[in-house]
């Protein structure tokens, strides 16, 4: 676990391979955090990394981009979740390897879930 991140408001995880952890192993699940923009980049997502990206209740901006979702963890990807979210940017159709993940993406977050542009969020959402 890193140290004191509690006022870190903006993280970006780019191309890391952490050993027998996870993304959100470098947290402390019993603190809350600020986190406003995350990037994750080229990393393994577990389910319990995307619970704790959903509990960010500051977070506005997400990006996801080649991310591998080890065990099916996009099926925890829920765009109920991030309502809250301004902006949000998913690149992860290189790293699709089957339709069933595709299918979730674009049922979840709308059919332009995969273009290249930042989508931002229409109030209806």
């Amino acid at each position: 676990m890193l140290g004191n991140l509690e006022n870190l408001i903006s993280f970006d995880l780019i191309n890391c391979f952490l050993l027998e952890n996870s993304f959100s192993e470098l947290f402390d699940e019993e603190k809350k955090y600020i986190i406003e923009d995350l990037v994750l980049n080229s990393i393994d997502i577990t389910t319990h990394d995307v619970f704790f990206i959903s509990k960010l209740k500051s977070l506005k901006n997400l990006t996801l981009l080649y991310c591998e979702f080890i065990n099916k963890s996009y099926e925890s990807l829920r765009g109920i979740y991030f309502e809250r979210l301004e902006f949000y940017r998913f690149a992860a159709i290189d790293s699709c390897h089957d339709d069933a993940q595709i299918v979730h993406f674009t049922e979840e977050f709308g059919p332009n879930i995969f273009s290249q542009q930042t989508e931002e969020l229409s109030a209806e959402a």
